[in-house]
């Protein structure tokens, strides 16, 4: 027989796959022959049963298509098995793509706009559309802007377009939006479960509210979103999030706020002629800013409310407003409960709220019929975080979450704007009992809420002229004050102990601190002195007394009767009647005596610290350049001693003294201190903190010169290594409740590495520069000195130092309040106390962040 023939139809044996692979595998054991003889055996029953088959053609056709047609098989699994994205069509995953884009615009616009309003402003969107930034394949970028700029409208529109794409070029991946909060696995099995698919052929990605989760769980997404660009690398993912989520530099994209004529635009749409004529006033024209300001704006105007408001204020009322008409009618007070405990659950814990967790279907039913919450797939989350805001808010103004919980650090940084609108929205009793508590806690967090309820500054009102004695009182008495006046107490009194009241609150938080920032007498605020004229008050501080009462009445404001009675400090101002005005005054009071503070350089040190030895050196400088006019190599310590007592003796029997030299000038505290810092020491002579130099002596401009590259590379690391040590002694003496909000503070551990560039000789260059990279690290012990690699290079032609800069610029995390990921420092080779500058201004730097300290100082000497 030949092959063919074998191979033909004729010679066809049909076996089950079994038997077919037995015999390939084993032909040997089934000769031609019995193959033939088996065939022919089948072939005879098949004769011998068809012609007494039962069944017709229809019948057998029907047989015969569930015998080999596996269509019908494989729907009836389907419908057995749990639905699974890979079951749609890519008709399908279009269609359902753009369906829920249309309705996640709507959603939104609805809970603002009029109903009939809402397709007009959508096809005015559409028109007015910003160019789109793009994201590149295998990249992540991240929309970086606060509250209501438009983040997740502007990559709802680059999902569209990558829908567009898609639709029209059938090799290209359906995208993909992700609410961060519904990830709750890998972010690979998110995207396979909503593709259906991998990520291959140049998918888009969104991942919507990176704010919502904590800051850990954002940062492994953002790292899981770096992996999955790398192994899929045409896929490409587009992230939104607020200010403080730790983002990589390179992949921030800010969000500009819009042209205020475009906000203007929009508000003419929702309200017509009714736009007010003072919209472009500075105050109201910075409401034009954002998307979602515009729509608030809006709402407020039809509902014909005062336009003259804050930001905040705008957000919290509108919310208000729109929650209101919701709930109107199918609302009860048991919704009302849900709505602020689903907001609790939400800011907790940073997720969506499985529906099946929550509560029974019914109650469910009723918070999802206000359009207020949405249903997603059994995760309930507010249709707008500016509801959640709203609702976390009144669990606060309500006391259904304990203020103590959420503001503690861990917790503050995922309900700082609920806190916010608390404060904001509060009845005024409310605001300041919000505000009292959370300066008692958390004097950061204080000043962020104060930053963003009060943004202009202003302690007082424009009509301070208008202003009486009675006016104030009653304003006072509005806002919970003047409960414990006695009778007797006089306008100035009931004035001054109201904004006394908001100083101390501060300084309780402060800690230790609060006794170099406000004087004090036996660990106590010491008395003031008041007087009320015209709208003016007048605060003197007793020189030191701390005796009740905390307040006293001045007979007179003239400064040489008050000091000459015993008061020491006295200032004049109009009354801080705006609102939250006394914590503006008591702010900038404490800011004013924090800069002298930190100008001096002056914060308390344990004796051991870094810092405290070069503060040693300079007062024991100043003290014998003062007496003799020079300073030897090295200082003895028995004439030092002697010196120092005589100076002490001003000291005792001043209430301050004050020396002035060329090196600068020194106080009666420097004095103090270095009293008791020589008791620590044993030696006969005190050295300088750092080497002289070791070059032969001759005409040098620079001071660098006289050092060789040697001892220049090791002066350099040792001013870094003591400023990193100094600076976790100044924090964790002085500003141990700020907590992490401090940006250096938030990365210690760290080691260090960088260069030190040292010009050649002869070059014209004033100082000796380092580039510094700080990089958190947890295997360095909190005590440990930092391990730090500097290299010293003399000649950057070749560009090493922006080779070694610029990638470090492009991944370093962009935290709230986190430091430059590369600072540039210079080595000051003729500062006596370079360590001590170097850790000063790192902590400037963080005290202005977190809006402590009002301006900038530099440090030289």
């Amino acid at each position: 027989m030949s092959e063919n023939d074998n191979r033909s139809y004729d010679n066809l044996l049909l076996l089950c796959i079994p038997h077919a692979t037995e015999i390939d595998d084993t032909y040997e054991h089934f000769p031609p022959a019995m193959l033939r003889e088996w065939k022919s055996s089948a072939v005879d029953e098949f004769e011998r049963t068809r012609r007494n088959w039962p069944l017709d053609d229809r019948q057998v056709a029907e047989i015969v298509a569930a015998s080999f047609d596996p269509r019908p098989l494989l729907e009836t699994i389907a419908a057995s098995m749990p639905f699974s994205a890979r079951m749609r069509t890519r008709e399908q995953a279009l269609e359902r793509t753009a369906a829920k884009a249309r309705a996640r615009r709507s959603v939104r616009l609805s809970a603002l706009v009029p109903a009939q309003k809402v397709a007009e402003v959508i096809a005015w969107m559409a028109g007015n559309e910003e160019h789109l930034d793009v994201v590149p394949e295998g990249s992540v970028r991240v929309l970086v802007a606060p509250m209501g700029a438009g983040k997740s409208e502007r990559a709802l529109r680059w999902l569209e377009e990558g829908l567009g794409i898609a639709e029209s070029n059938g090799e290209r991946d359906v995208p993909l939006w992700l609410n961060a909060r519904e990830i709750t696995g890998s972010l690979e099995s998110a995207v396979g479960d909503g593709l259906g698919a991998e990520p291959a052929n140049g998918c888009r990605i969104v991942i919507d509210d990176l704010d919502g989760v904590s800051l850990r769980k954002a940062d492994h997404l953002l790292m899981q979103a770096r992996e999955l660009v790398t192994v899929w690398p045409r896929a490409c993912v587009l992230a939104t999030a607020r200010p403080g989520v730790p983002v990589h530099q390179g992949e921030v994209v800010r969000v500009e706020p819009w042209p205020r004529r475009r906000g203007g635009d929009l508000l003419r749409l929702l309200v017509g002629e009714r736009i007010p004529w003072g919209i472009w006033a500075p105050e109201t024209s910075a409401l034009l800013g954002s998307p979602l300001t515009v729509l608030a704006f809006a709402a407020r105007i039809n509902a014909s409310g005062d336009t003259n408001v804050t930001r905040l204020e705008l957000l919290s009322d509108v919310a208000g407003t729109i929650i209101r008409s919701r709930l109107a009618e199918q609302a009860t007070e048991e919704t009302w409960r849900d709505l602020a405990q689903l907001a609790i659950r939400i800011l907790d814990s940073s997720s969506a709220v499985r529906t099946s967790s929550f509560g029974i279907e019914p109650r469910v039913r009723k918070m999802t019929a206000t359009d207020l919450v949405v249903d997603d797939e059994g995760l309930l989350s507010f249709a707008l975080p500016l509801f959640e805001q709203h609702y976390g808010a009144q669990a606060i103004i309500s006391d259904a979450v304990d203020l103590d919980t959420i503001a503690a650090p861990d917790a503050f940084a995922r309900w700082r704007y609920a806190i916010a609108f608390a404060v904001a929205s509060g009845e005024p009793r409310r605001q300041e009992q919000l505000m009292k508590r959370l300066a008692q806690l958390h004097p950061a967090a204080a000043s962020w809420v104060l930053s963003e309820v009060a943004p202009d500054g202003r302690a007082h009102t424009e009509q301070w002229n208008e202003l009486t004695d009675g006016k104030i009182i009653a304003m006072i008495k509005s806002r919970g004050g003047a409960a414990g006046a006695s009778v007797s107490s006089t306008p100035a009194v009931v004035a001054a102990e109201w904004l006394r009241e908001a100083q101390q609150a501060l300084l309780d938080g402060v800690g230790p601190l609060a006794q170099s920032l406000a004087a004090h007498h036996d660990g106590q605020l010491v008395q003031w002195g008041a007087w009320l004229q015209s709208a003016y008050l007048t605060v003197a501080e007793a020189r030191d007394s701390a005796r009740p009462p905390a307040v006293t009445q001045l007979d007179s404001i003239h400064p040489d009767i008050t000091i000459s009675a015993g008061w020491e400090r006295w200032t004049q101002q109009t009354f801080p009647d705006a609102e939250f005005g006394r914590w503006l005054w008591a702010r900038e009071r404490l800011q004013e005596e924090l800069h002298r503070i930190l100008q001096r350089r002056t914060l308390p040190l344990p004796a051991q610290s870094r810092l405290a030895a070069e503060r040693l050196w300079y007062l024991s400088n100043f003290v014998i350049k003062f007496s003799a006019g020079r300073v030897p190599d090295r200082i003895e310590v028995g004439p030092l001693r002697d010196k120092v007592a005589e100076w002490m003796d001003n000291v005792r029997s001043s209430v301050n003294s004050t020396w002035q030299g060329s090196g600068g000038s020194v106080e009666s505290d420097d004095i103090r201190w270095l009293d008791a810092q020589l008791e620590h020491v044993t030696a006969d002579v005190l050295e300088p903190p750092w080497p002289r130099p070791d070059q032969p002596h001759r005409a040098r401009r620079w001071a660098w010169e006289s050092y060789s590259p040697e001892l220049t590379l090791s002066i350099a690391q040792g001013v870094l290594r003591d400023a990193l040590a100094g600076y976790r002694d100044l924090v964790e003496t002085n500003f141990a409740a700020f907590g992490v909000a401090l940006g250096l503070q938030s990365i210690l551990p760290v080691r260090a590495d960088g260069f030190v560039v040292r010009p050649d000789e002869g070059k014209d260059a004033w100082s000796v520069r380092m580039i510094v990279s700080l990089t958190h690290d947890l295997t360095v012990g909190v005590r440990d000195d930092a391990p730090i690699e500097l290299r010293l290079i003399t000649d950057d032609s070749q560009g090493i130092v922006r080779e070694f800069a610029e990638p470090r610029v492009q991944n370093a995390r962009q935290v709230a309040f986190g430091p430059s990921p590369i600072d540039h420092l210079a080595v000051r080779f003729n500062a006596m106390r370079p360590a001590t500058n170097l850790a000063y201004e790192w902590l400037m730097r963080d005290l202005k962040s977190v809006g402590w300290l009002d301006r900038s100082i530099r440090y030289s000497d």
